[in-house]
């Protein structure tokens, strides 16, 4: 009579997770903080079809947006209100001609779910509004 055995493959796979486990356990502490706020950026240029899109993270502040700090004190300053991103743009901001473009923000915010969209006569127009300055990057 034959006994069957564990396959071997299994045990090396099990003891590679372990020690995968182990190796973010030492990469991220305990402590380390997750973002209270979590946004996404999008910029649709209408013109040529272009879309750019960043993360946004907030608290501590961080993504794949090229000025995270700076965005994301604008958002504190505001506690968050991307209402107040509806203001009217200034037309010294809008230079370049007409070439459309369509902003998006999305995430959430402390807990709570924000959103914004408005379109633009060209990308240089959503830098003449605030906070919008730093969470559209150019």
């Amino acid at each position: 009579m034959s006994t069957a055995r564990p396959p071997v493959r299994g045990v090396v796979t099990l003891s590679a997770a372990a020690v995968a486990a182990a190796a973010l356990a030492a990469a991220f502490p305990a402590q380390a903080k997750v973002p209270q706020s979590m946004l996404g950026v999008t910029r649709h240029d209408l013109t040529d079809g272009d879309i750019r899109h960043w993360s946004l993270f907030c608290d501590p502040d961080g993504g794949t947006h090229p000025e995270a700090r700076r965005a994301c004190d604008d958002l504190r300053a505001v506690e968050g209100d991307l209402t107040l991103l509806r203001a009217r743009y200034r037309s010294a901001h809008c230079v370049g001609g007409h070439t459309p473009v369509r902003v998006e923000i999305r995430g959430s915010w402390h807990g709570h779910i924000v959103g914004f969209h408005a379109h633009y006569p060209n990308a240089a127009c959503p830098h003449g509004t605030a906070p919008s300055a730093t969470l559209v990057p150019g």
